[in-house]
C-alpha cells in the first residue's frame, strides 16, 4: 500500500528512523508470520515435486539493513525457511 510505502522509506534511513519505521518492522513481521504463503512458495520452487530434493537445492539470499546481503542460504523445508523468514525481520 501505499502507506506502507511511506512508512518502509523511514525504516532506519537517514532520516530518523522514528515511529515509522518501527511500525513498519511491526507490520512486516505479523505478514511474514500470518499471511505469507510459505506453502506456494515452497511448491513453486520445488517445481510443485514435494517430496524431491529440489527446494533444498535452491539459493535463497537475504537483505539486511544497511545493504547487507546474507547470500547461499538453503533450506530443507518450508517451515525451516518460514522460520528464517520471521528471524530475519
Amino acid at each position: 500500500s501505499e502507506r506502507m510505502g511511506v512508512e518502509r522509506g523511514n525504516a532506519g534511513g537517514a532520516g530518523g528512523g522514528g515511529g515509522a519505521g518501527v511500525h513498519f518492522l511491526s507490520e512486516l513481521r505479523w505478514y511474514y508470520a500470518r499471511l505469507f504463503p510459505i506453502e506456494l512458495m515452497h511448491r513453486w520452487l520445488g517445481y510443485g515435486q514435494p517430496d524431491s530434493q529440489i527446494f533444498a537445492r535452491r539459493e535463497v539470499s537475504f537483505t539486511l539493513a544497511g545493504d547487507i546481503y546474507l547470500r547461499y542460504r538453503s533450506f530443507r523445508s518450508a517451515e525451516e525457511l518460514h522460520a528464517a523468514l520471521k528471524e530475519r525481520t
